[in-house]
């Protein structure tokens, strides 16, 4: 007597039939949602940085820096049958000094701005510095002038546009003003202050600075350690920080 035969609905090739197009099925809603969640990430990126951009980027500081400037003189010889000739060349230069000791303290105050269902983290901070530069005679540099009446005091700001009123800049005690400026060799936005009114001489005395600055900005603040010595503080209301 013959055995029954199963229907093909019954058979196991079927169900594996039915298995995968049940999973090919069920992968259409699944890219269907991870395509929105992508969408989503996209927009929450772009508003993010739209409105990171109205008040300030992520701000990274490098303070401050003593530029020398000074002159190279190169001495170009020609010998011709008759007579030999010496004509001088001119090369300016800038000598970059970093503080012996540079303290940093800095006080967060965050604040979350909402541009529909996306959010951004933004801060405000009061940020000072404080430190000195030993005492710099002149390096030995050869066929080399220094010009320390056009010395200068460089701070480097990422983004000054979050720099939110006239920085307080004192050195040895006396308020110089600061500018905005561009400094060869030195990447990013820079605040510039004179010391021609110091009127050093041909040598650097000690100089003792503190620097002060509120300062906007979003998702991060750094810090470039310039000093020989450098102490960062920092103090703030966010729960969860996260350091550098």
């Amino acid at each position: 007597m013959e055995a029954p035969r199963k229907k093909f609905t019954q058979s196991l090739s079927f169900k594996g039939i039915a298995i995968a197009v049940l999973t090919l099925v069920l992968l259409i809603p699944n890219a269907m949602i991870m395509g929105l969640i992508s969408e989503r990430k996209g927009y929450s990126r772009a508003t993010i940085d739209k409105i990171n951009e109205k008040w300030s980027l992520a701000q990274t500081l490098s303070a401050p820096l003593l530029l020398v400037p000074y002159t190279i003189t190169k001495i170009d010889t020609t010998i011709s049958r008759t007579d030999t000739l010496f004509k001088p060349s001119y090369e300016e230069r800038t000598l970059f000094i970093t503080p012996k000791e540079l303290k940093i303290n800095a006080s967060l105050t965050p604040e979350e701005r909402y541009y529909g269902i996306y959010k951004a983290i933004l801060y405000k901070s009061d940020i000072h510095f404080e430190g000195y530069f030993s005492g710099y005679s002149e390096p030995e540099i050869k066929n080399a002038k220094f010009h320390f009446d056009r010395a200068q005091i460089v701070i480097g700001i990422s983004d000054l546009k979050g720099v939110t009123q006239n920085p307080d800049f004192k050195i040895n005690g006396n308020a110089l003003e600061t500018a905005v400026g561009a400094i060869k060799n030195m990447p990013g936005q820079t605040l510039v202050a004179s010391l021609r009114s110091m009127n050093l001489a041909g040598s650097l005395q000690p100089l003792h600075f503190e620097f002060a600055m509120k300062l906007n900005g979003s998702s991060s603040l750094n810090f470039i350690p310039v000093g020989q010595h450098t102490a960062v503080t920092l103090n703030g209301q966010w729960p969860s920080p996260s350091f550098i």
